[in-house]
């Protein structure tokens, strides 16, 4: 499969590459991308729950993904954090089971952790990336909260920790550059939902937040930008995208 290269992390190298982009799919025509050559997303984000609840069947899910020539983060989001399905007693468990082979990146909402503990072991033990996410959809809970909520998701060691936010005002954005720079050794995906999300995304980018999420088909959350709207936007602030296709490494452990 072709895939992408590992992102770096040693300071300017990092900074003349740019960031990684990830491309969110929520739709039965959005799992082509998973082989399209022409779209600048570095990953592509399977959103299952999204999916499932539009009619896609798990078994279309699994075949396009073992087609795929571009890396797939799977994400089976919870309706508290913005999912679209009421997921059934372990049914997430099943589905992860059924589609682990054949994707190269996991996210896990911090909330799920306890739950979904044995497949984030598992992604680490097969090298593939992992994502810790938290999503506040309502606005801050609070500067004093989101910091307290670094160090947790530090501390189960994710390849990128995320933070989702509701932006009410510039405060809030503070907030999230204020992670940014009280916590350089863990990598970021940071970003703003709702009105300030398309700004937000390329501020947080410009600062040193490593993913930055647009949409290949529809919007999957409140202000989500496009892909193409995204690589306009770094390019015009002199941030380069990664067009990269080397072969994709795990982190090193």
């Amino acid at each position: 499969m072709e895939q992408t290269a590992e992102p770096r992390r040693d300071g300017e190298e990092k900074w003349a590459q740019g960031p990684w982009i990830v491309g969110t799919i929520t739709t039965a025509r959005g799992l082509s991308f998973l082989k399209t050559a022409v779209s600048s997303a570095n990953l592509v984000e399977v959103r299952l729950d999204a999916l499932l609840e539009g009619g896609v069947p798990p078994r279309e899910v699994s075949a396009r993904l073992a087609e795929r020539t571009r890396p797939a983060l799977l994400t089976l989001r919870i309706p508290d954090e913005g999912g679209r399905r009421q997921w059934a007693q372990a049914e997430r468990e099943k589905l992860l089971d059924q589609l682990f082979p054949f994707i190269d990146a996991l996210d896990v909402e911090h909330r799920s952790l306890p739950q979904l503990h044995e497949w984030w072991e598992r992604a680490r033990a097969e090298r593939k990336w992992r994502i810790l996410s938290v999503h506040w959809l309502e606005g801050s809970p609070g500067e004093d909260r989101i910091l307290e909520y670094c160090f947790c998701l530090k501390g189960a060691a994710p390849d990128w920790a995320k933070i989702a936010l509701r932006l009410r005002g510039p405060e809030d954005l503070r907030s999230l550059v204020r992670v940014l720079l009280d916590h350089r050794s863990q990598a970021w995906a940071l970003m703003g939902l709702g009105p300030w999300a398309g700004l937000s995304r390329i501020v947080l980018a410009s600062l040193g937040s490593e993913l930055v999420y647009g949409y290949l088909d529809e919007p999957a959350a409140a202000g989500q930008p496009s892909v193409d709207e995204l690589v306009d936007g770094l390019r015009r602030v002199g941030l380069a995208t990664s067009s990269d296709r080397r072969m994709m490494r795990a982190p090193r452990r």
